[in-house]
C-alpha cells in the first residue's frame, strides 16, 4: 500500500512541479549546475546519459539541447507524460517508465554518465539504485548526483528570495511556491519522520564510496543550501 500512495503522491506533484522550472531561480541554477558538470565530463563530446528519476524531464531536455543522447527514467506516469509533451528538440530523448527501486532495464556499461537528482533520499534502499547506476555506467564513467541534506523549507526559500531581491522577488517566489508548498510539506514531514533519509556531505561521500564510486567534487547547492551535489567516478 505504501508504494501505491508514494506513486500517487509524485503523480500529484507533477501538476505543479514545472512551476519551479519556469519561475524558481534556484531550481534553474541547479539544472544549469548539473548539466554543466555533464558537459565538462564530455569535454566537447556528445555523451550517452541516463537521467535516473527524470521527473518532468527538465534535466533530460536540457542535456538533449546541449547535444547529448539522453534516456530519462521515472516511476511516475504523470511526470513522464509532462516530460514527453514538451517536445522542444527535433530529436527528442527517450523516456521510460520504470520503478527505480528495482533493477534498471539496461545492459551493463550502457551509459557514459548518469544523472540522479533528488532521488536517493526517497528510496527505502538507496544503495540498490547506486549499485545499479554503477552497473549501467561504463568503466571510468561518471555519476552526477544531488540529494537532500536538510528538510525542505518553503519559509527558508521565501526569506532567501527577500534578501536576494526584495519584496518583488519575495512575491514572485511566493506565487511559484504556493502550488508546490503542500507537496513540500509532505516531503518535509517524511524527512522528519525518517521515511525519507537525508545525507549531509560526509554521509553522501561515504555512501558513494561504499557503492564503488569515488567523489571528485562535493558541494552544497540549491535553495538555502539544502542539497549536496557530488560528481563521482566509477571505480575500476
Amino acid at each position: 500500500m505504501g508504494g501505491y500512495f508514494e506513486k500517487a503522491f509524485w503523480d500529484y506533484y507533477a501538476r505543479s512541479y514545472d512551476n519551479l522550472a519556469a519561475h524558481f531561480r534556484p531550481y534553474q541554477d541547479l539544472v544549469t549546475e548539473v548539466c554543466d558538470h555533464v558537459d565538462r565530463i564530455g569535454g566537447g563530446r556528445s555523451l550517452r546519459v541516463l537521467d535516473a528519476g527524470c521527473g518532468t524531464g527538465n534535466y533530460t531536455w536540457e542535456l538533449t539541447r546541449r547535444g547529448h543522447e539522453v534516456v530519462g527514467v521515472d516511476s511516475s506516469p504523470a511526470m513522464l507524460a509532462r516530460a514527453e509533451a514538451k517536445l522542444v528538440e527535433r530529436r527528442p530523448p527517450t523516456f521510460t517508465a520504470h520503478d527505480l527501486a528495482s533493477r534498471l532495464p539496461f545492459p551493463d556499461q550502457t551509459f557514459d554518465a548518469a544523472v540522479c537528482v533528488h532521488v536517493f533520499y526517497t528510496l527505502p534502499d538507496p544503495h540498490s539504485l547506486a549499485q545499479e547506476l554503477r552497473r549501467v555506467v561504463r568503466d571510468n564513467g561518471t555519476l552526477v548526483a544531488v540529494t537532500l541534506q536538510s528538510p525542505v523549507t518553503v519559509v527558508g526559500s521565501l526569506v532567501e528570495s527577500y534578501h536576494a531581491g526584495g519584496i518583488r522577488l519575495f512575491a514572485r517566489t511566493f506565487r511559484v511556491l504556493f502550488g508546490v508548498g503542500a507537496c513540500n510539506l509532505v516531503i518535509a514531514a517524511k524527512q522528519r519522520g525518517g521515511a525519507y533519509r537525508n545525507m549531509d556531505a560526509e554521509v553522501f561521500r561515504s555512501f558513494l564510496i561504499s557503492n564503488g564510486m569515488t567523489p571528485t567534487c562535493l558541494n552544497t547547492t540549491y535553495t538555502c543550501g539544502i542539497s549536496v551535489l557530488a560528481v563521482a567516478g566509477k571505480d575500476s
